[in-house]
């Protein structure tokens, strides 16, 4: 087996593991047998029943396609949220990207939402504080 299609401990991967990577190579319909090449050449010795792979390769073909069927709502709900802010994907691109640099500066993502916390309430304590106070 080659080094790579173990998990760093030295397991071998699982047959639904296996299977579901060589659909992701393959593509999702790819026929049994082309299924049962793969894991011969990238998992040798694993051993396995046809019937067991087939059912595996049938279970893995469901997982991904509701694992598609979720990204599909996934999207189409940001789409809805981008369309009421008025904002076009392309923009929120921008200002996540702006977003990571500001966050880069400071040292990650965490560190600059504790850095806003406290600009935000030293400026709002700024502002609430009187004249010559």
């Amino acid at each position: 087996m080659s080094k790579q299609h173990e998990d760093g401990q030295g397991r071998r991967p699982t047959l639904a593991a296996a299977v579901r990577e060589a659909l992701a190579h393959l593509g999702h319909q790819a026929p049994p047998r082309e299924v049962a090449r793969f894991l011969g050449v990238m998992c040798p010795g694993m051993v396995y029943t046809e019937k067991t792979l087939s059912t595996t390769i049938g279970n893995q073909r469901k997982a991904l396609r509701a694992d598609g069927e979720a990204r599909v709502s996934q999207l189409s709900a940001l789409a809805d949220r981008l369309a009421r802010m008025g904002v076009s994907p392309a923009a929120m691109l921008a200002r996540i990207r702006e977003d990571d640099e500001l966050a880069l500066s400071v040292g990650s993502r965490l560190q600059l939402v504790e850095c806003l916390l406290l600009l935000a309430g030293f400026q709002s304590g700024q502002a609430n504080r009187p004249a010559g106070g």
